[in-house]
């Protein structure tokens, strides 16, 4: 599963984690490189968000090892891994009556003490580094769903961490936003930093990201390039879609779902459940 980049920032060796007496998540072989972007994707319940969680160091694995830039990350203490990643959940809960700037100030809490005048250039880089300088003093409660986007990446990045991981960043926005979220998230790749994203848009996955880890059930299915990767038999497996190709003016090629895949079952109007094909017509 290695990157094949020359710097790696982060390992996973030999990963197992449970959840309630049951295996969540193992993965072994994970490397990411300095400044590469790695997409992480699969269905439901598939184990992106616990994965993201145990890279972060929220998670405490049953046995294995991650390493960040060298370091065991259950050797290292909180405010430790939070200068190294930047972690943004799908879920998060703040006042919204705070402005972007004072948002993006509470990323760097886990610092050692700083200067008012590093806080405020380290906050006013942060918020042009992702285009938003001009929004300091508007307040969440009054942000589109994308400029709100863009100033959660802020606080991620504002302690410059060398990992970004991001769960599902793109949700609930429209086309034009989710793909400015991730121009933004290359933009910081291409600036060094290593970025794991959790998505569920295999478009968007192809479009923007250098490598793809499919995960399935807690395991990982396949990782490489998407051209590499992705096919119409592991879309079927995984996904339970029938999938076609549409070619990029890159020369690449991005999966769409035309239709689910395999028999489910209906109800009849005697109320007794029948299979029917998926995509068969009523």
């Amino acid at each position: 599963m290695g990157s094949g980049l020359a710097q790696s920032i982060l390992s996973v060796r030999d990963l197992d984690v449970a959840w309630g007496g049951r295996q969540a998540l193992s993965v072994d072989g994970l490397e990411l490189g300095a400044g590469e972007l790695l997409g992480v994707i699969g269905p439901n319940g598939a184990g992106k968000t616990t994965l993201l969680r145990a890279l972060a160091g929220l998670i405490r694995p049953q046995r294995g090892q991650i390493t960040l830039d060298g370091a065991d990350v259950q050797r290292l203490g909180p405010r430790q891994v939070a200068r190294l990643v930047g972690y943004l959940p799908q879920v998060r809960s703040l006042n919204e009556d705070l402005t972007v700037a004072e948002l993006v100030a509470r990323g760097l809490l886990p610092m050692e003490a700083m200067s008012a005048a590093e806080s405020r250039r380290a906050v006013r880089e942060a918020l042009e580094l992702c285009g938003i300088a001009e929004l300091r003093d508007r307040r969440l409660s009054q942000m589109s769903g994308g400029e709100g986007q863009k100033a959660w990446i802020a606080f991620a990045i504002v302690r410059r961490p060398k990992v970004l991981l991001l769960d599902e960043p793109t949700s609930h926005l429209d086309y034009r936003h989710q793909m400015e979220v991730l121009k933004l998230v290359c933009r910081l790749c291409s600036e060094g930093v290593a970025a794991v994203v959790a998505l569920h848009d295999l478009w968007l996955a192809t479009r923007y990201c250098h490598r793809l880890l499919v995960l399935d059930r807690g395991r990982p299915v396949a990782v490489g390039p998407a051209e590499s990767v992705l096919d119409t038999e592991l879309l079927r497996g995984v996904f339970g879609v029938e999938a076609v190709a549409a070619s990029l003016p890159s020369g690449g090629r991005a999966w769409l779902p035309a239709a689910p895949s395999g028999p489910t079952t209906v109800e009849g109007g005697d109320g007794r459940e029948r299979l029917r094909e998926r995509g068969a017509r009523r």
